[in-house]
């Protein structure tokens, strides 16, 4: 198989979208390192149609804004989930708005479905399939089969630019995706 894709949701709204440009090329070099497969990323506007948002598994969104997508968004951001893909958030720095429009975007997208965002107990396995003691605080809206969307209540992404060595909860985003045969970050 290629290189795995993940997505950085990018350019849908006003709110600051690009605060930490290394953090998925470093994650990226990260998780191919660990796992010695080929990792890369891309940045993704929701403008495409889901059959090109899908091509990478994974869409990563981060932000130190509040924001609001438009209907049209909304729906290809539910379409790529209905297609197999995760969405992970992350609310950036200590404002409460971006994760007040995160939890917000969980109840556009899976009320309908009657999914809610829950909080991801200490002793679930996600916490702890490739990652040792991740205690970042992370909710998830969950089908009863797979995560949908993993929300990291606290900010993640300071270690992601620097290249560190320690990437906090990220690896526990990946989990499924290695359970399902590949490595796709």
């Amino acid at each position: 198989s290629g290189e795995s894709k993940a997505s950085f949701v990018e350019g849908l709204t006003e709110a600051n979208w690009n605060n930490r440009p290394h953090d998925l090329w470093n994650f990226a070099d990260h998780v191919s390192d660990r796992f010695e497969v080929p990792a890369t990323w891309q940045i993704i506007e929701l403008e495409h149609p889901v059959h090109e948002l899908i091509e990478s598994p994974i869409l990563y969104l981060a932000t130190d804004e509040r924001f609001d997508f438009p209907d049209e968004q909304i729906d290809r951001l539910r379409g790529f989930v209905e297609a197999g893909g995760l969405l992970l958030t992350n609310a950036e720095g200590a404002n409460a708005g971006p994760g007040r429009s995160i939890h917000q975007l969980a109840r556009k997208l899976f009320a309908d479905q009657g999914l809610k965002m829950i909080k991801v107990d200490g002793d679930h396995p996600i916490r702890h399939i490739h990652a040792k003691n991740v205690h970042v605080p992370m909710q998830m809206v969950h089908n009863g089969v797979r995560p949908l969307m993993i929300h990291f209540a606290k900010d993640i992404g300071g270690d992601l630019p620097g290249g560190e060595s320690r990437f906090g909860a990220l690896p526990a985003g990946v989990h499924y995706t290695i359970v399902n045969g590949e490595v796709l970050v």
